[in-house]
């Protein structure tokens, strides 16, 4: 099977109040010269077309968001809102970067000095509540940094740690959780991207998260059954890969393994070896 190439496409304006947010008709107009399955999703004023070639376009209209409370999804403005200050309320700065497509034709948008970081190859959140908005970005920023080999920048990372110790995944629902991890699962190096999910903590958040949510015939004798499997999965998944495990966080409480830095390539874990 072939897999969908994948372009991101914001728009900004006024849109249809009869269709919802501006990337809605927008949408409409695009499936018409390019035919393929279109997915509207009026609530959040998104729309994803996939077309016979394939190729997957998610059009979004320009918004704020805002939290009611930690972990819920957001409520959505469309009102009056620009490209720049919607790239503003992205996970990271490394992906809060546009190229316009309309009136500045090629002409880069970059307010969060997302170029910045990539050339730093660095991972850093937007603000200082950005892991209790959304505390998915937890799981996002250990797929990214093991793909990519970017380290979380200090800041990033001191309030990573604080997240996971505050239990913010607690707030989640299992299925956005599930969506997360079925990502993770896609990817080259899911192995080490589990183990450094273990290494951080944020393994066991999922892992209760779950626990709480599952009907009480389907639950498992202990939680440290499953503790202790996820943990043993982590591990050999770092021990077996080389350089390997990308691990910005903490140590492997099972192994006592610690992270080291490895130039390029994020951290990489050393059984025995205390480093730092």
């Amino acid at each position: 099977m072939t897999q969908a190439r994948d372009f991101d496409v914001v728009v900004a304006g006024r849109g249809d109040p009869r269709l919802g947010g501006a990337a809605i008709p927008f949408a409409y107009e695009l499936a018409r010269r390019l035919p393929g399955k279109l997915t509207i999703n009026a609530a959040f004023h998104t729309a994803t077309l996939v077309t016979d070639d394939p190729v997957r376009i998610d059009l979004t209209t320009a918004r704020t968001e805002t939290y009611p409370r930690p972990g819920q999804l957001p409520e959505v403005d469309v009102s009056g809102v620009d490209i720049a200050t919607d790239l503003l309320r992205r996970d990271f700065a490394a992906n809060a970067i546009a190229l316009d497509i309309a009136d500045d034709y090629g002409q880069l948008i970059d307010p969060a000095g997302g170029l910045g970081d990539i050339a730093a190859r660095q991972i850093r959140v937007l603000h200082g509540a950005s892991f209790s908005d959304d505390p998915t970005r937890l799981l996002r920023a250990v797929r990214y940094s093991v793909r990519l080999g970017y380290d979380l920048e200090p800041v990033t990372r001191a309030q990573f740690s604080q997240a996971v110790d505050d239990g913010v995944l607690d707030h989640v629902s299992p299925e956005r959780i599930r969506n997360e991890l079925e990502w993770i699962g896609g990817e080259e190096r899911w192995a080490q991207m589990w183990a450094v999910l273990d290494i951080a903590g944020v393994l066991g958040s999922c892992t209760r998260r779950s626990l709480a949510s599952a009907p009480a015939g389907t639950r498992p004798t202990t939680r440290r059954s499953i503790s202790r499997s996820a943990t043993s999965m982590s591990c050999s998944g770092a021990r077996e890969s080389s350089p390997g495990c990308c691990a910005p966080l903490g140590r492997c409480r099972t192994h006592r393994w610690r992270c080291c830095p490895r130039r390029r390539t994020g951290w990489a874990c050393s059984p025995g070896k205390w480093t730092g």
